[in-house]
């Protein structure tokens, strides 16, 4: 029974980060293609291709480098709060022992 959940949560994972990959890469080809568009119209061959797809770059390599940063503090404190809960329960289970005994 424990494998269903685990199989759930790592199919979730997956997704998540087949989404996320094909958001970085769409929204990269989405800026390249209005600077390929706004180069033709305007006369500018490569130079705002260049610029919006430097510009998308590093917008998305920052965006994801915050949301993984947030990803991983939710990680954690989630660890942190199970692990002192594991704590004071087996502290209570120790001390009601021993009191009893």
């Amino acid at each position: 029974m424990k494998l269903v959940p685990q199989q759930r949560q790592a199919s979730t994972a997956v997704g998540d980060a087949l989404a996320a990959a094909f958001e970085f890469a769409a929204t990269i080809a989405i800026f390249v293609a209005i600077g390929f568009g706004l180069d033709v119209w305007l006369g500018t061959t490569p130079v705002l291709t260049a610029v919006l797809t430097v510009f998308a770059l590093v917008g998305q390599t920052i965006r994801v480098y915050f949301s993984y940063g947030a990803e991983i503090d939710r990680h954690q404190e989630a660890h942190r709060l199970a692990e002192r809960a594991r704590r004071a329960g087996g502290d209570g289970a120790k001390s009601v022992g021993g009191a009893e005994q």
